[in-house]
């Protein structure tokens, strides 16, 4: 964990130039209201065991030492550490509209990729995250009866071609959306996550690729909100009538446990 926050506060403030220019617009909402959107993750096994090593090895750390706790296994806590590291950056950004992004870890949604179907190992004949991303798409309403959620999977490849787009996202219905994107180590896939994420919300592409959001965006962004978050709880999050920052570099990781993660509402 102590990598990913040094990482963190390295990305930070650097970025802060681009952080500032949030504060040129109003929030979405009443200062005393948040807005919380569930997002689970799924991460194909290379590049779970990539993120592995780069927290035992970079961060100086052993196997041992980042096994979290109740037995959790290395991988979830290196992916937990990892991406909660990029969502609290996003989220210091998103605090400005009062919307929060809530990851939701579950042991077998992370290990699920190898079972969405068949697709070209090459990664040459079609664009790899396209064709990933549909069946994990397909997989998903096969199970869920339409009632997706918001899922973020990350794939990697032997081979890039530099045509090929490295994000894709696939809109259920009028809220749910599946999310893919190409691992391109873990520096350049902060990016590539943040702005996928945004992209999901607001339809349009590169909207966050520079840590800014112009106006038309936020109005989107907030559009989206306030069509598919209420104060009722459902797969997708919960608009809360209170302020809550959710944060995941710290001790006391503050993870929403309590919003439902299969609630049958708003496909």
């Amino acid at each position: 964990m102590l990598f990913w926050i040094i990482i963190a506060f390295m990305s930070l403030a650097t970025g802060a130039k681009n952080i500032s220019l949030y504060n040129q617009t109003r929030g979405c909402l009443d200062s005393n209201k948040t807005y919380i959107i569930n997002i689970h993750p799924h991460i194909q096994n290379e590049v779970r065991d990539a993120i592995v090593s780069l927290a035992s090895k970079l961060g100086g750390l052993t196997i041992d030492e980042i096994q979290g706790v109740a037995g959790e296994k290395a991988a979830v806590t290196a992916i937990r550490s990892y991406l909660g590291t990029i969502i609290e950056e996003l989220n210091t950004d998103l605090e400005n509209f009062n919307i929060q992004v809530n990851l939701v870890f579950e042991k077998q949604e992370i290990d699920q990729i190898s079972a969405n179907g068949a697709y070209d190992p090459s990664c040459e004949l079609t664009p790899p995250v396209v064709e990933r991303t549909q069946n994990a798409f397909s997989s998903l309403t096969s199970k869920l009866n339409n009632t997706v959620g918001f899922h973020l999977y990350i794939y990697g490849c032997i081979y890039k071609n530099p045509k090929f787009d490295l994000i894709n996202v696939i809109q259920n219905s009028n809220c749910g959306r599946v999310i893919g994107i190409m691992w391109e180590g873990s520096d350049n896939s902060k990016v590539l996550i943040k702005s996928a994420i945004i992209e999901a919300i607001t339809g349009a592409k590169d909207a966050y690729a520079n840590g800014y959001l112009t106006l038309a965006d936020k109005n989107i962004l907030c559009g989206f909100f306030e069509k598919c978050i209420g104060m009722s709880p459902t797969v997708h999050g919960q608009l809360l009538n209170f302020k809550k920052v959710i944060k995941y570099t710290r001790d006391n990781p503050s993870e929403i446990h309590d919003l439902p993660r299969r609630h049958r509402h708003h496909a």
